[in-house]
């Protein structure tokens, strides 16, 4: 496409008379003319100057009109070029056949200088528009790619914040799943280990999707490490799950970031079995105790970030057997196609079917039956389950 003038013009006739013509009208009104007296040149100063319009008499010796506009059309490089046909012929059968062939518009002689300066001015300015058009679209494809390559590299720098059960924590069994909605999540969950015996355990969900939830989900992580100092207290012993929370909820407020967030957090000590925990309006773990009941854990408090505060911890001692699940509510809220939540009661009968298998089984078991229950259906929100097994005391 031509960037100077009003546009170039290529000009195709046998008759040189007519040409001479046609650039008596279009030359002073600021097109830039280029000029053909056969098809073959014709084709050739197309591919090369790849004008804005293609004016093209029909008859022509040799190859006429029609079988020169058929080749430009074939041609990759030519097709997008509109053409109008120039002709003494007016009957009906040979507009439509132009049309047909691909031709935008039919012009007959004689000429008139109005008519042929409105219908080149609107064809080469749809031209331009056009092919403005598809640099645009072309800029938007190379930008969706270039994004969606960072997406995909966020979501690997997340999936390496995953726990992935290494290094091993004294006295438990760990295992989970992690099925983010869309490349990046807001979903998180992590361990560390704290001292010879105690160790933590937590989960978080953002609110929303995509980058800037799956941005917070990875400051507030950093957070939660010994670096961070929210995980151990003044004297370097394990800060109570409440304390913790309480923390989160000052440095990340809603009016920062814009965003709440769920949290669980759990300090289990290997040594005595106790158990620890505190939820921040988070779905409460479940404890999936060896003789096979199951109860809900529901100390906690408000989202974290609502500024409210007031968490309190729950404690309880394990037995070895005992596995407690934490999980987001991606979980008990993913849909089937009835649009019914997969709900808190189906989780539970998934875990406790498979209580007896292996743990990072029983967790599989469970996105195994989100997906039948969901038939296929994509995960609207992301997916977290992290389950850890009590073996028992340092020996």
């Amino acid at each position: 496409m031509s960037g100077e003038g009003q546009g170039r013009v290529l000009m195709v006739d046998d008759t040189e008379v007519n040409l001479r013509v046609l650039a008596g009208i279009l030359e002073p009104a600021g097109y830039e003319l280029l000029s053909a007296m056969d098809g073959a040149e014709a084709l050739n100063l197309a591919r090369t100057f790849q004008p804005d319009l293609v004016l093209l008499d029909v008859m022509m010796p040799g190859r006429d009109g029609f079988d020169v506009c058929a080749d430009l059309k074939a041609d990759p490089s030519t097709a997008e070029i509109p053409v109008i046909f120039l002709s003494g012929r007016a009957d009906t059968a040979a507009k439509v056949r132009g049309l047909r062939l691909g031709a935008v518009d039919y012009v007959t002689k004689p000429f008139d200088r109005s008519e042929v300066l409105a219908r080149v001015e609107v064809h080469v300015s749809l031209r331009r528009l056009t092919s403005a058009l598809i640099e645009a679209n072309d800029d938007l494809v190379d930008r969706q790619r270039q994004l969606d390559e960072d997406l995909h590299a966020a979501g690997e720098v997340q999936k390496a914040l995953v726990y992935r059960g290494q290094p091993a924590l004294p006295g438990l069994i760990t295992a989970g799943r992690f099925e983010p909605s869309a490349t990046v999540g807001g979903d998180l969950f992590n361990a560390l280990q704290l001292s010879e015996t105690s160790s933590a355990l937590w989960i978080l969900d953002v609110s929303g999707h995509g980058v800037p939830s799956a941005l917070v989900s990875m400051c507030a992580a950093q957070s939660l490490t010994p670096m961070g100092g929210f995980v151990l207290d003044a004297d370097r012993e394990p800060s109570r799950p409440s304390a913790v929370l309480e923390s989160l909820d000052a440095v990340f407020p809603f009016e920062r970031f814009e965003k709440f967030f769920t949290a669980t957090y759990v300090v289990f000590d290997s040594a005595t079995g106790m158990l620890t925990y505190s939820s921040g309006g988070h779905p409460p773990p479940l404890l999936m105790k060896a003789n096979g009941d199951v109860e809900t854990l529901d100390e906690g408090g408000p989202l974290v970030g609502s500024g409210i505060g007031g968490y309190t911890d729950g404690c309880l001692r394990l037995m070895v057997g005992d596995r407690v699940v934490l999980y987001t509510d991606g979980v008990t809220e993913h849909a089937g196609p009835d649009r019914q939540p997969f709900g808190t009661s189906r989780l539970i009968k998934t875990l406790a079917a498979s209580r007896r298998e292996p743990l990072d089984q029983s967790c599989g078991r469970v996105i195994d039956a989100l997906r039948a229950f969901g038939q296929g259906r994509d995960f609207e929100d992301d997916v977290s389950i992290f389950a850890f097994q009590y073996t028992g005391g340092p020996r």
